[in-house]
């Protein structure tokens, strides 16, 4: 992740806060080099996962359901349509 990702405060004076600056230590001693998209989802739910532990405990599970629900609202999925097919319950098998 890029190292912006971890800091916090207005855009004009980001800075590191103890949980962002342990989450940046952790992830670039765990994955020296360019990651891929998989490790940067694992080291955003980790980020979020810290985040939640400084808010609600370690031993609470809202620490996980607060990572859990950033990570779902930052993996928009289009919902796919269907159109009906009104033709659907009028097949016709053929006996031969």
């Amino acid at each position: 992740m890029p190292e912006d990702f971890y800091k916090v405060g207005p855009t004009e004076r980001r800075q590191f806060d103890h949980v962002g600056l342990r989450a940046l230590e952790q992830d670039w001693a765990a994955w020296p080099g360019q990651p891929c998209d998989d490790l940067m989802k694992r080291s955003q739910f980790n980020l979020f996962y810290d985040i939640g532990v400084h808010l609600f405990g370690k031993k609470s599970r809202q620490a996980l359901n607060y990572a859990m629900y950033f990570m779902e609202r930052r993996q928009r999925i289009a919902p796919l349509l269907r159109t009906a097919n009104p033709q659907k319950h009028l097949e016709f098998q053929i006996c031969v």
